[in-house]
């Protein structure tokens, strides 16, 4: 979960060019859960699938995110 949180982290900030407050803002949750699952402490099942398909309606596949090589300029 930490490495995940990682990726998440990097792709809101180079990619999608968003703070946390607006990225939750985007998946219907707070900034203190995305925190958390930024840093790989928690989370929930809802909110990563919230995730992962707002990503997805951004062009960015979760096979980009969860492959075990992963780099920004795959995303992109």
């Amino acid at each position: 979960m930490i490495e995940f949180g990682k990726r998440v982290q990097a792709i809101r900030k180079e990619i999608l060019d968003m703070n946390q407050s607006e990225l939750a803002k985007k998946i219907n949750t707070s900034q203190v859960l995305l925190s958390r699952i930024e840093r790989g402490i928690g989370g929930n099942i809802k909110v990563l699938f919230d995730l992962i398909n707002y990503l997805y309606s951004r062009d960015i596949a979760a096979k980009e995110i969860f492959g075990e090589r992963f780099s920004l300029d795959l995303v992109t």
